[in-house]
């Protein structure tokens, strides 16, 4: 992206740095006071205001910076981001395109050949029939003239049968005290408290939830999605405990103190990350709003 309106389209943007800086007056904003409330360096709010998206880390970053400037003066971003968007498509060049056909070659070596698979697969199920109908005779012929003949009465001694009928009351007394404790362990663990995640209330820049029956320490759990990076912090009592840039993909944890009962967790760009806590999903933004900066505000009860 370029400065100024000489190229085709710049027009389209040139009043989006001075839109923002005469917000800013009207809120009466210092560069460094909107550097506190953004987390925007001040370099980068200055190339905004100037309209030097160029010098700006990508494209990604200018749309969130513009959008997240535009929420802390209150003013809405979407004006601000069509314009950018119809300066950067002027600019786009055309792309020609040319369809290819598939030579005969690709086509012919695409053809089914089914055919000469069924002669196999006839001749494999012919030979698993007679394989099978061998067996059944052979096992019936065994049946009918075993090879050795049953003697015709068996003679059981009475203290070996008295010994058998006292082993066979032990293994299934062992067997019905075994049943017993492993119902007795499945009814316990169907009882475990599943943690419960409650959302109080939500703005453009706020979020409120209670996490109630958490285990202590309660990990948290960042995923970076594939719409794009987002800076993540995690404030507790006043400090900052982890903070990180989360790139598409990236999965970072970060454990609270033990038995914190309240955390804030700081959101670049909301879209673009997942949390779970515990393992378990916490759904903070049901509404999907996208790289506007947002604190979620967690309330915690433990197990």
């Amino acid at each position: 992206m370029a400065r100024g309106t000489d190229e085709k389209g710049g027009e389209l943007v040139a009043e989006i740095g001075d839109t923002l800086r005469r917000a800013r007056l009207k809120k009466g904003y210092s560069l460094e006071e909107l550097q506190q409330i953004t987390k925007i360096q001040q370099r980068h709010l200055v190339n905004i205001e100037e309209n030097n998206f160029a010098a700006l880390p990508g494209d990604f970053y200018v749309r969130s910076f513009i959008e997240q400037y535009a929420v802390a003066v209150d003013i809405d971003p979407q004006p601000l981001l069509m314009a950018l968007r119809s300066g950067n498509e002027v600019r786009k060049p055309q792309r020609t395109t040319t369809n290819k056909a598939p030579s005969r070659t690709s086509r012919r070596d695409q053809s089914p050949k089914k055919n000469s698979l069924l002669p196999v697969i006839i001749l494999a199920f012919v030979a698993i029939l007679i394989v099978g109908g061998v067996v059944a005779m052979t096992i019936r012929d065994r049946t009918e003239n075993p090879i050795i003949a049953r003697p015709p009465a068996v003679i059981v001694n009475s203290e070996a049968e008295s010994s058998t009928v006292e082993s066979t009351t032990i293994e299934s007394s062992v067997a019905e005290t075994t049943e017993s404790s492993t119902v007795t362990s499945t009814t316990e663990s169907s009882a475990e408290v599943v943690p419960e995640f409650v959302l109080n209330s939500t703005t453009t820049t706020e979020i409120t939830m209670t996490l109630s029956h958490v285990k202590s320490p309660a990990n948290i759990e960042f995923t970076g999605l594939s719409t794009g990076a987002c800076w993540v912090g995690i404030i507790v009592n006043g400090d900052y405990t982890y903070q990180h840039t989360l790139q598409p993909g990236e999965v970072v944890t970060s454990a609270l103190p033990e038995n914190a009962t309240s955390a804030r967790v700081v959101l670049g760009a909301a879209g673009n990350a997942a949390i779970k806590i515990n393992g378990q999903a916490l759904d903070f933004n049901p509404t999907g709003l996208g790289g506007v900066k947002r604190n979620l505000d967690l309330t915690i009860s433990y197990e």
